[in-house]
């Protein structure tokens, strides 16, 4: 009905009538079932693929992740190798000289100078062409006869002189499980006449294996060329014997494939679990080894996909919930539509002689007529406002009165109120929403629209006159929008990620909750420009520009990581996704997501630190913390080749500790270790210039290296190196020098000739100890010579 119907035009329309439409078809009901259930079914098919998309993207994260760890184990691998060829090469070339001079101590000296300074290097041997150990960096190993040993024989059997071999894992004499790295070494006339080899340390390789262990149930090994397991992390049982442990399928997979890296999924191990394993050849070339070794990394499928199945679960409980809502809406539409249909015959056989106008007005809505005589409080409605609150046509219709305690407590106050304006006048209609108990007890909500129709010469409203439409189900469906809006934004909160977009027309922002969590900011901040960029550092403000004009002007999507402080001065990594909203061509705004990836980022930042503190390891002595042998190499060779192009001198000084074999028989070992701290930290306090080296040369001996120092220079640091000792006062009592450990000192001081090997330096300070300790201990000598060396 409209504002300008008369009451008596109502009324009339409240009387029974005849007009009977029919009823919609059964065709076009099925084919609306029809549009529900496959709505429902794309719903499905929708959150199949989010499932299916996050299952892949789940596995794609940690193959990259294995591959990752696993190059670093190839890396530390692949350094170890070199330095212990280099090693085995520098003993191979100068053996045969040394035993034939009778000089096997030099050998052996070199051997456990070398071993000491390579953590990855346990035992370092010289065998024979017998097989007989000659010369070792373990006393102990001295004259055992290696000659049945299978490298041994396959070394002698097919000599290739400058091949790196790789034995297979054995247990040694010492009875430790490891690997063999062996080089042969030939006579004068180029025959074998033995072998050089050095032991790999399975402890050290643990501690490798276990720095990448990322994540629980994750193993990482190094395997021999032949399938056997060297070493692993956590611990496996090897068996008690090498050599029988059959290939694991997926590494013969690898080793067929003849790539150098491979990652496979499937049963594995000995239990046989479903693992995803990354592999990772170490073979350089340089080395021309006859076997190479095999990094693996592997997490159990199980474990990788723990997280998805949480995710596919939350997403089937959504789907179950949504497929539920649309299935109860389709219901209720559907019932909802057939009552309308009841209505309507009822309506247009009782309005059979209302006006054309009042019949538009009315035709095809759900509406309820009343009339109000404001004098008496009697109501007058039609059939349908009686069903709305469950009453039948032949019910007795209620008084005004009796109506108001029908209307919901919290409604009643708002709802006279609201009549009253009207009545006096102060409002051109009388529009309210409000609640009215049903006769079954529920609660139906009207929306009542109506105006005064009559007045008295005196203003005084006499009639009222309206419709009721029951909103139930439009209030039900806006607070099933509301919840599916709560919903979204809890789904937000689980995935962590916020979702934006902007206009171009108004240059106005729009945010999810989560953004404002990310962000810390207050949710009543508008996200303007300035707001949006706040935060981000200067580079990452700049890419984020240039980013958002691309995408303005070529279409051109983003994904990019960066770097931002939040409203509350907290520093995170965030990864932001966007694109161009695209209308006949143009650009009309940007929307995209934004995720916290911190935990990450710092991930990636504490994998970088590790293997920055293995480098730092490598190159510094693991007893007494000053350089290694390995760093006074590399530095040797530096200064020296810069000596060379500068003419500037190179000085050094070889330190021995006088008689530290009886020191540590009568101390001991813990006590011999101890000594040698004291004396390193001692000496690297006696040179404080920028360039100068303090290191550990080998058990008892160290180096001090001094760039641009003369002879007078370096003799004055030798002075100071022995007041230092002396002024330590470790007693050693077992010294035949006096009752304070000493130390002697070799020194020699060159003008650098490139045509000469650094290690020509090395001779002459050995030589000037040498001379040292001939002389008397417990003082140095010098060794210098103005010409090039």
């Amino acid at each position: 009905m409209t504002d300008a119907a008369s009451p008596s035009s109502v009324r009339a329309a409240m009387q029974p009538g005849n007009a009977v439409p029919a009823p919609p078809s059964g065709r076009r009901s099925r084919g609306q079932r029809s549009l529900w259930i496959m709505a429902v079914l794309a719903l499905g098919a929708v959150f199949s693929y989010l499932v299916y998309r996050e299952y892949q993207s789940t596995l794609a994260r940690e193959r990259d992740s294995l591959l990752t760890h696993a190059r670093v184990i190839d890396e530390n691998l692949s350094q170890q190798l070199q330095g212990a060829n280099a090693a085995l090469t520098n003993v191979c070339n100068d053996v045969g000289a040394l035993i034939a001079q009778g000089q096997a101590i030099q050998i052996v000296n070199r051997l456990k100078a070398l071993s000491d300074a390579m953590p990855g290097i346990r035992t370092m041997l010289v065998i024979n062409a017998s097989g007989l150990v000659v010369a070792a960096s373990r006393p102990e190993l001295m004259g055992v006869d290696l000659g049945q040993r299978p490298y041994f024989k396959w070394a002698k059997a097919n000599p290739v002189s400058g091949r790196l071999y790789v034995s297979e894992p054995f247990k040694t004499t010492l009875n430790v499980f490891s690997i063999s790295l062996v080089k042969i070494w030939t006579d004068e006339k180029g025959q074998f006449a033995g072998l050089v080899t050095a032991t790999l340390d399975p402890d050290y390789f643990q501690v490798v294996l276990r720095s990448v262990l990322y994540a629980d149930q994750t193993r990482s090994t190094v395997i021999h060329g032949n399938g056997q397991v060297f070493v692993s992390a956590p611990a496996i049982d090897i068996g008690k014997e090498p050599g029988h442990a059959a290939v694991d399928p997926l590494f013969k997979r690898h080793r067929d494939s003849e790539n150098r890296e491979s990652i496979f999924s499937g049963a594995t191990g000995a239990a046989g679990d479903e693992r995803i394993v990354a592999y990772r050849t170490t073979q350089p070339a340089e080395l021309n080894m006859d076997q190479p070794l095999v990094a693996t990394i592997s997490r159990p499928v199980a474990a990788v996909l723990a997280p998805w199945r949480g995710v596919a679960r939350l997403y089937g409980l959504m789907y179950c919930l949504l497929a539920a809502t649309v299935l109860v809406a389709a219901w209720l539409v559907h019932h909802k539509r057939e009552a309308l249909t009841e209505l309507r015959v009822a309506r247009d056989r009782e309005s059979r002689e209302h006006s054309e106008r009042l019949n538009l007005a009315l035709e095809g809505g759900d509406l309820g007529l009343w009339d109000i005589d404001l004098a008496t409080g009697v109501r007058t409605v039609n059939n349908r406002v009686q069903a709305m609150v469950g009453c039948g046509p032949g019910d007795p219709v209620e008084s005004v009165a009796v109506w108001a305690e029908r209307i919901h407590p919290d409604d009643l106050e708002t709802w006279q109120a609201a009549r009253h304006v009207h009545a006096a006048g102060e409002t051109e209609s009388l529009v309210r929403d409000y609640r009215v108990r049903h006769q079954d007890g529920h609660w139906v909500w009207l929306h009542s629209r109506g105006r005064v129709t009559q007045r008295d010469a005196n203003g005084r409203a006499l009639r009222m006159t309206g419709t009721y439409l029951d909103v139930t189900e439009r209030r039900a469906a806006e607070a099933r929008i509301q919840h599916a809006g709560e919903l979204l934004a809890r789904m937000s909160r689980v995935s962590r990620t916020g979702g934006w977009d902007y206009d171009l027309s108004t240059g106005r922002s729009a945010w999810s909750p989560e953004m404002y969590r990310i962000r810390e900011l207050d949710p009543s901040v508008e996200p303007d420009r300035q707001v949006v960029m706040d935060g981000y550092s200067p580079e990452s403000r700049v890419l984020l520009a240039a980013a958002r004009t691309a995408a303005i002007e070529q279409h051109t999507p983003w994904d990019m990581e960066l770097q931002m402080t939040t409203a509350r001065g907290h520093t995170i990594w965030v990864r932001t996704q966007g694109e161009a909203v695209v209308e006949n061509g143009k650009t009309v705004g940007l929307t995209g997501t934004l995720k916290n990836v911190t935990a990450r980022k710092q991930s990636q930042i504490d994998l970088k630190m590790a293997n920055e503190k293995l480098e730092r390891m490598a190159l510094s002595d693991g007893l007494t913390g000053i350089a290694n042998r390995r760093l006074f190499d590399q530095t040797l060779q530096a200064e020296w080749l810069r000596g060379a192009r500068s003419g500037n001198p190179l000085a050094l000084l070889m330190i021995d500790i006088d008689y530290f074999k009886l020191y540590n028989d009568h101390y001991g070992h813990a006590g011999g270790d101890e000594c040698l701290r004291r004396v390193a930290q001692a000496l690297a306090g006696c040179s404080r210039r920028a360039g100068d080296l303090v290191s550990r040369f080998g058990g008892e001996e160290f180096a001090i290296l001094l760039p641009g120092a003369d002879g007078a220079a370096a003799s004055k640091v030798a002075q100071s190196c022995l007041d230092a000792i002396r002024d330590e006062q470790i007693v050693h009592v077992t010294s035949s020098v006096g009752p304070w450990l000493s130390v002697s000192i070799g020194v020699a001081s060159v003008k650098v000739n490139a045509a000469r090997p650094a290690l020509s330096l090395i001779e002459r300070a050995d030589a000037a100890l040498y001379r040292a300790k001939h002389l008397g201990r417990a003082r140095y000598e010098t060794l210098s010579n103005s010409a090039a060396v």
